[in-house]
C-alpha cells in the first residue's frame, strides 16, 4: 500500500499526505485505512481503462 501511495505521489505531483487528505474528505463510513484502499485501486483501474501509464486523466479525482 506504502509502494502504491508514493507512486501515485509521484505520477500526480501531489504529497502523499494531500492525496490521503483528499480521500479523508470524500469518504463516508469507512474507516480512512479502507478509504485509502478503495481510492488507490480506483487510481489504478482508471489508469488502465484509459491505457496511460501516467495515470487516470480525470485525476484529481480519488475515490
Amino acid at each position: 500500500m506504502w509502494e502504491a501511495l508514493h507512486e501515485i505521489a509521484e505520477i500526480t505531483g501531489i504529497s502523499v499526505d494531500e492525496f490521503c487528505s483528499r480521500v479523508e474528505s470524500q469518504h463516508n463510513s469507512s474507516s480512512l485505512t479502507a478509504a485509502i484502499r478503495v481510492a488507490i485501486l480506483g487510481f489504478y483501474r482508471r489508469a488502465a481503462r484509459s491505457g496511460d501509464s501516467n495515470g487516470p486523466p480525470d485525476w484529481p479525482e480519488v475515490a
